[in-house]
């Protein structure tokens, strides 16, 4: 609190009191960036929509800068979230952060990305989620399969190659075993939902294609990851 009154400290003195729980301010993180063309990195006028993953619930509903393309959300803590941006003719690729247990004010900067819709293009699914060196979905990833599950059943036409990503550690062909067997699994979890396994090929790549360094955690965990290819629309 600030008081603009003479006193003790001068003009304007800051006062801090303690507010029971039921007047304090929940604590939120701040999301920030940009939405961008991922081909040409060009700002796109898009809608981020986001919601808790583990509920499939969605939260709230944003538009970015018609100029820049810059969005921003807030998401209260106590929860997994999924959020991405969606534009006409293009996909998707969304991001997540986990608030679960933050318990002070925080803010995130994070460009999203979208990819045109043509065959060719290559989509990470950055809300699947495998239990460690396993490869069972863990329920957050529903809603990320589900979306797919509708953009498959909007255009009948469309067939997707699933390609299944490891980092470097341990032995390589094992992480070729990982990465196939999860990526069999998001087929099985499609074709559960009523796709034709007849649009869905796989093959699993173990280490072998590496988008980040593998020398930290930080940037190994970028290279495990599930994407899907357009083969044909």
């Amino acid at each position: 609190m600030v008081s603009a009154r003479n006193g003790i400290g001068g003009s304007k003195d800051i006062f801090r009191i303690s507010l029971t729980s039921t007047f304090r301010p929940e604590v939120v993180t701040l999301v920030r960036g940009k939405v961008l063309d991922a081909a040409s990195k060009k700002p796109v006028a898009a809608t981020i929509r986001y919601e808790n993953l583990l509920t499939g619930e969605e939260i709230g509903v944003a538009e970015t800068s018609p100029i820049d393309g810059s969005y921003t959300i807030v998401l209260p803590s106590g929860a997994h979230y999924g959020y991405r941006a969606e534009a006409k003719d293009y996909l998707a690729e969304s991001d997540n952060l986990d608030v679960t247990d933050r318990q002070k004010y925080s803010e995130v900067n994070q460009d999203l990305y979208l990819v045109p819709f043509a065959v060719g293009q290559s989509i990470k699914l950055n809300n699947i989620f495998f239990a460690q060196s396993k490869y069972y979905l863990r329920e957050n990833s529903y809603p990320e399969l589900l979306r797919l599950v509708r953009i498959l059943k909007d255009y009948p036409q469309v067939e997707i190659k699933l390609e299944g990503h490891t980092d470097n550690q341990g032995d390589p062909q094992l992480n070729v075993k990982l990465s196939q067997d999860r990526v069999n699994e998001v087929k099985k979890y499609l074709v559960s939902k009523g796709i034709s396994g007849n649009r869905i090929t796989t093959e699993g790549f173990g280490g072998s294609k590496p988008i980040a360094s593998n020398d930290q955690e930080e940037t190994r965990k970028l290279n495990r990851r599930v994407e899907f290819r357009i083969t044909k629309k």
